[in-house]
């Protein structure tokens, strides 16, 4: 016991929930928070996608499903900690709002003084903390046993981690606005709407069959991916879920030497999906040679004349998306065949040096928004380091007066 005690900071005391400040105190979360389930609900045919009106919330880690202007059953006893029973998410908020889901809890502080936003963060790092496999529902956070200091120095933590929220509010504003910009740019770049300077030659319609051979992937499956593995691979559902317009870098590996061998500049889009057909409509521009590639992915193949691989998928992606979903055949599984791209019509510049003008501009974009994205991820990761060392009284940023 007194080798425990020696390992014991000063001012510090072991407790059942570990090591905390002397003047904290070890609460249940029921016995300080109190929640309620919403009684009045939104229907699905009030909801818009736009950001203006009332933001109505549902299950989910976004919480926002969309706005609506209909005034009636609208939350306003704020601020509150909304919680999702489904996925156990959690936020503060302090505007007012709608609820369509029965999943979605209120709660508030028992006693007014206490900060909310103190209780929201230990919630979040319960969630943090707590193994992927296990979830706690609302009725078992009620019983979870903290560390709870007094309500000054609460209010103190809650304010540091504010200013480290504004922070990244800001930031993920300017990458949406980065974003916004973009597709703005591709709706003009893409189709000639806006000419760059020095350019003037006319583009040229043809069909997607007379530019490209259009041939399809073969073999592979998950279970033959190897970390490590000799060759590499790519298999149709990454491009759903690990790349973009463009691949540089290929993640995939394997050991069995099946599929298609990839060209430099193969354009591939996926050929089947199980939500809906306009998710086809995906295409990544591979830089890479000798990249083994799976069955049910399209490979355009560009035929005699180069072309900007590039200035292609982001086109098919952005601007023929919907010519492409009306190519899709299926019910519960859509399919995309090779004969169906065939005659599909797309415009392009003649002058590949136009093609490629732009795709540089794009993939600057691209590159600026990748950038900002990086530093939005250090500063999350740096806010749950803050989070699980002030939460916890670990790091002490009021000191309580003396008696």
């Amino acid at each position: 016991m007194s080798e425990l005690k020696e390992k014991i900071p000063k001012g510090y005391k072991q407790t059942e929930v570990g090591v905390i400040p002397e003047d904290w105190e070890v609460k249940r979360l029921g016995d300080v928070l109190n929640y309620e389930q919403p009684s009045k609900y939104i229907i699905q045919g009030d909801i818009y996608s736009n950001n203006f009106g009332v933001p109505v919330l549902t299950a989910g880690k976004s919480f926002i499903l969309g706005y609506t202007n209909k005034k009636t059953n609208i939350f306003k006893n704020l601020p509150v900690i909304i919680f999702d029973d489904f996925t156990t998410a959690c936020k503060y908020v302090d505007f007012n709002f709608k609820v369509k889901s029965s999943a979605i809890k209120l709660l508030k502080t028992k006693k007014e003084r206490d900060s909310l936003k103190f209780f929201a963060g230990v919630m979040q790092i319960i969630n943090f903390n707590v193994q992927e496999h296990k979830r706690y529902w609302i009725s078992e956070y009620r019983n979870i046993k903290i560390g709870t200091p007094e309500s000054q120095e609460q209010t103190a933590i809650a304010n540091v981690l504010s200013d480290t929220d504004t922070l990244i509010e800001k930031l993920e504003k300017l990458i949406a606005k980065k974003k916004a910009i973009k597709q703005g740019a591709m709706q003009v770049l893409l189709t000639g709407k806006k000419r760059l300077p020095g350019f003037s030659e006319d583009w040229e319609v043809k069909r997607l069959g007379d530019v490209f051979d259009i041939l399809k992937g073969s073999g592979l499956s998950k279970s033959k991916l190897a970390r490590g593995g000799r060759y590499q691979c790519i298999l149709y559902g990454e491009i759903f879920t690990r790349y973009n317009e463009v691949i540089h870098k290929v993640f995939g590996r394997t050991n069995y030497k099946e599929g298609v061998c990839s060209n430099v500049d193969d354009i591939l889009l996926p050929g089947s999906t199980t939500t809906i057909g306009i998710d086809l409509a995906r295409a990544s521009a591979l830089k890479n040679k000798n990249v083994l590639l799976g069955g049910d992915i399209n490979i355009l193949r560009y035929k005699k004349n180069k072309i900007n691989s590039e200035f292609i998928a982001r086109s098919l992606t952005h601007i023929y998306k919907n010519e492409i979903a009306k190519r899709a055949k299926g019910i519960t599984v859509y399919h995309l065949h090779g004969k169906d791209l065939f005659g599909l019509k797309i415009s392009f510049p003649k002058d590949i040096k136009e093609q490629t003008a732009i795709a540089n501009i794009l993939s600057n974009m691209d590159k600026e928004i990748e950038s900002l994205e990086k530093k939005l991820k250090k500063y999350k990761k740096i806010k749950v380091g803050m989070m699980q060392q002030l939460l916890t009284g670990k790091i002490r940023i009021y000191e309580p007066a003396k008696q």
